[in-house]
């Protein structure tokens, strides 16, 4: 944001998003709990559920300076939000899930990543991390319908390559490989030119188009 003078010289100041502002803003979506989300993301949560459900116990391996309290605290208010649900584990332990709606606004959290990459300078950072983009990746891949025999998607990029693969025990269909850069692009804008596919290549592009679709719905 910035702030300027009153208009026409009268008191007061005027306070306007930047231009950078204006470009944030039109990364995340009218209504989303960006701010639940957000916390979700900071804490691990987002990383430790895209992979399974888990109990409060599990996610609190995962995490430094919560107690279990705090946690169920947090996590009973990203249930408010939409975010999480649960379901019983053999009839007793309750697991934590990420629901659909959480799954789409990872959609967001790409978004903001290639914003903050255009705004370093000359393009010093990546935006996010390769194991943050499989994050994404994993979280997102169940909105798109699998058949019998799944699709596995890879990132490249500085820090490695991160495998993000689908439920076990199914077999493979076909895979999709590409840098944190060029997922933005297939998440966002729909364009799967610079990614190496391999298997079977119209079941992949069927895949990362519905991702795109989903993930840019409103």
């Amino acid at each position: 944001m910035e702030r300027a003078a009153g208009p026409d010289g009268r008191a007061g100041a005027v306070n306007r998003l930047t231009e950078t502002g204006r470009l944030l803003l039109r990364c995340c979506p009218a209504g989303a709990p960006l701010r639940a989300l957000g916390e979700m993301w900071g804490l691990g949560l987002v990383r430790q559920l895209s992979r399974e459900p888990r109990s409060l116990v599990e996610l609190l391996g995962g995490i430094e300076g919560l107690s279990y309290h705090q946690l169920r605290y947090r996590t009973l208010r990203y249930r408010e939000a939409g975010l999480l649900t649960d379901s019983a584990r053999d009839g007793r332990e309750v697991e934590l899930h990420l629901t659909d709606a959480a799954r789409r606004q990872t959609g967001a959290i790409a978004a903001v990543g290639r914003w903050r990459q255009r705004r370093s300078a000359e393009g010093s950072t990546t935006g996010l991390s390769a194991e943050e983009m499989a994050t994404v990746l994993r979280a997102a891949l169940p909105l798109a319908p699998q058949r019998e025999r799944r699709v596995d998607l890879f990132v490249t990029g500085p820090d490695g390559e991160a495998r993000v693969a689908g439920q076990p025990g199914q077999e493979t269909a076909g895979s999709a490989r590409a840098p944190v850069e060029t997922w933005f692009a297939v998440l966002l804008d729909g364009d799967r030119g610079e990614v190496r596919s391999d298997g079977d290549r119209g079941l992949v592009d069927a895949c990362l188009t519905r991702l795109h679709d989903v993930l840019r719905q409103p």
